[in-house]
C-alpha cells in the first residue's frame, strides 16, 4: 500500500515540517531544512511556493474522500498553482527528488504526480492530479504531531495553505 505522510506545524503560519512517503514497500522521509534532523538518508526541503503546492494537492485528495464536492486535483492557467507546479515537475528540481526520493535511480516523483496540458502546450489550463496508486485514504495528515481527522480540520489546513501559496 501507498501511503504519504504529511507534518505540519503550526504557529504564526502552518507549514509542512516532514514528509514520509512508503510507495511499493521502500520508506523516504524528508524534513523541511533547518530541522535540526541530520540522519543520514533523509532528504531535505525548504518552504517554497512548490512545496506549499505539492502539500495542497496532497492535502485535496485526503479531503475529497470525504468530502466529494472537493476536486482531487489543481487546474489552472498561467500564474496559477497548477501551473507553477508543472513548470516545477518539467524542471525536475532538486526539491521533488528531495521530497520523494528515488526508485531505481530515477525520481518517484515522476510516478506520482500526473499533468493534462503540460506546459501548457494545447489552449486551456493545465492540471496537476496524483496517480491513482495513491489514494486520499492512504493520505495522513498531522498537525503538531496530532492526527488531523475529518473534514473542517483539513479544511481549515487546506484554505491556510492556499492562502500562503497565492
Amino acid at each position: 500500500m501507498d501511503e504519504v505522510r504529511l507534518y505540519f506545524s503550526s504557529g504564526r503560519v502552518i507549514r509542512l515540517f516532514r514528509i514520509e512517503s512508503i510507495f511499493g514497500g521502500t520508506r523516504h522521509v524528508a524534513t523541511i531544512l533547518g530541522a535540526g534532523i541530520s540522519e543520514e538518508g533523509i532528504g531535505g526541503f525548504r518552504w517554497t511556493r512548490g512545496v506549499k503546492v505539492v502539500s495542497i494537492l496532497l492535502v485535496r485528495l485526503a479531503l475529497a474522500t470525504l468530502d466529494s464536492s472537493v476536486a482531487p486535483r489543481i487546474e489552472g492557467g498561467h500564474k496559477s498553482m497548477a501551473a507553477a507546479l508543472d513548470g516545477a515537475l518539467s524542471q525536475e528540481p532538486l526539491w521533488l527528488v528531495e521530497m520523494f526520493g528515488l526508485v531505481n535511480n530515477k525520481p518517484r516523483y515522476r510516478h506520482i504526480f500526473v499533468r493534462s496540458n503540460p506546459g501548457r502546450k494545447r489552449y486551456g489550463p493545465v492540471a496537476v492530479s496524483l496517480s491513482q496508486r495513491l489514494r486520499g485514504e492512504n493520505i495522513r495528515i498531522f498537525l503538531n504531531n496530532s492526527p488531523v481527522l475529518g473534514t473542517p480540520a483539513l479544511e481549515r489546513i487546506l484554505l491556510q495553505l492556499m492562502e500562503q501559496a497565492h
